[in-house]
C-alpha cells in the first residue's frame, strides 16, 4: 500500500486543531456556569435561582460612598459675613467732631460726641470733620515743617502773595495768618471742595481791599503813632490785662495769664491757646497765643487795621473777656 504522506499529516493537523477549539469552548462555558450573578438566573419559564440578596448588599457596600456637600458650612460662613458687614457700621465721634452721616450720598443727619451706628457701606458714610480746633491759614509766607500749627518756625516767603499795592501805589510786603472754626460742618464739607484755599483767598482780598485803601506814608509814620495811642488806651480798659508798649512793631504783646484757669460753659480755658479759641468764638476777633513765640500766658493782638475795626475788636474783646 503507498501511503501519501502529505495528506495523512495535513489530516492530523486539522485534527488537532480542532480538538484544541473544543477544549477551549467547553473551559469558557464551564467558567461561565460557575458565575452567579447576584441576582440569580432565573428563567423565563420560571425556573433557577431568585436574587441573592446577600451578594447584593455585598456588593453595594463596595461602592465608593459619596459625601454630602458642605451645605452647612456655607450657612454659617455667609451668617459671619453678613455679622462683620453689619459689626462695621458702629463708629465713636470724639469730642472734638461732629459726625455728619450721609444716606447713598444725600444728607440724612448730623450726630454729637459718643459712640453711634450707621448702616455699613454703601447704604451710610460717615464724616467727622474737627470743629473745636482752630486752623490756620497763611497767605505771604509758609511755616516750613509746621502745617497749620500755631509753632513757631523757620518761614518761606510768598512775594506773590504778599506784595500788595497801597492807596499811593506804593508796593508793601503784607504777610499774615487767618484762623477760623468750623461753624457748620454740613455746609463746610458740602458747599465748598478746597475749604482752605476759600479761606486764604478771601482773606488775601481783603487784606488787598484794606492796603489798597491804605497811605503808606501815614501807616508807617504819623498814623501808626495814633493808631498805637488809641489801642493803648482801649486796652486799659480791659481789667486783669497787662501788656507793653511796641517798639516799632504793629501789635501789642498781652498778658492774660489773669484769666486762665477760668471756665465758660463748662470749659475750662488754660492755656493761653484755649483763651485765643474762646476770643474766636465769642468776640470773633482772631489773636495769636504766645505760646508760639515761647511767651506763655500771653496773646497777641495787632493794629494794621483801620481805627475803627480795631475799636470794635478791642471792645468785643473786653465783652468777651467779662463772661470769665
Amino acid at each position: 500500500m503507498n501511503w501519501d504522506w502529505d495528506k495523512l499529516q495535513e489530516k492530523r493537523q486539522r485534527q488537532n486543531w480542532g480538538n484544541s477549539n473544543n477544549n477551549s469552548n467547553n473551559n469558557n462555558n464551564n467558567n461561565k456556569n460557575d458565575e452567579e450573578p447576584p441576582f440569580g438566573s432565573g428563567s423565563g419559564n420560571g425556573g433557577g435561582k431568585g436574587p441573592d440578596y446577600e451578594k447584593f448588599s455585598d456588593a453595594f457596600k463596595r461602592l465608593p460612598h459619596l459625601s454630602a456637600p458642605a451645605g452647612g458650612k456655607v450657612k454659617w460662613i455667609l451668617v459671619a459675613l453678613v455679622a462683620v458687614w453689619l459689626l462695621s457700621g458702629i463708629y465713636i465721634v470724639n469730642p472734638d467732631e461732629e459726625g455728619v452721616v450721609l444716606r447713598f450720598g444725600k444728607y440724612d443727619r448730623t450726630v454729637g460726641a459718643g459712640p453711634h451706628y450707621a448702616l455699613p457701606f454703601p447704604i451710610e458714610t460717615v464724616y467727622k470733620p474737627k470743629v473745636t480746633q482752630v486752623q490756620r491759614v497763611e497767605v505771604g509766607f509758609r511755616s516750613v515743617g509746621q502745617g497749620r500749627t500755631f509753632q513757631q518756625g523757620a518761614n518761606r516767603s510768598l512775594p506773590e502773595e504778599s506784595g500788595m499795592l497801597t492807596g499811593d501805589e506804593n508796593i508793601v510786603n503784607v504777610q499774615f495768618s487767618v484762623q477760623y472754626q468750623i461753624k457748620n460742618p454740613v455746609e463746610y464739607l458740602f458747599n465748598v471742595t478746597d475749604q482752605a484755599a476759600v479761606v486764604k483767598n478771601a482773606a488775601e482780598a481783603a487784606m488787598r481791599e484794606v492796603i489798597g485803601n491804605s497811605l503808606i506814608d501815614s501807616a508807617l509814620t504819623d498814623g501808626k503813632l495814633q493808631i498805637q495811642t488809641e489801642a493803648t488806651q482801649l486796652l486799659q480798659e480791659i481789667p486783669g490785662v497787662r501788656f507793653s508798649m511796641p517798639s516799632g512793631a504793629f501789635y501789642f504783646w498781652v498778658d492774660v495769664s489773669a484769666y486762665l484757669g477760668k471756665s465758660h460753659g463748662g470749659k475750662k480755658i488754660n492755656p493761653a491757646v484755649d483763651l485765643a479759641n474762646f476770643l474766636l468764638e465769642q468776640a470773633h476777633a482772631a489773636v495769636v497765643p504766645g505760646e508760639a513765640f515761647h511767651m506763655p500766658g500771653s496773646i497777641r493782638i495787632s493794629y494794621a487795621n483801620s481805627m475803627k475795626n480795631i475799636e470794635l475788636a478791642l471792645t468785643a474783646i473786653k465783652e468777651a473777656l467779662a463772661l470769665l
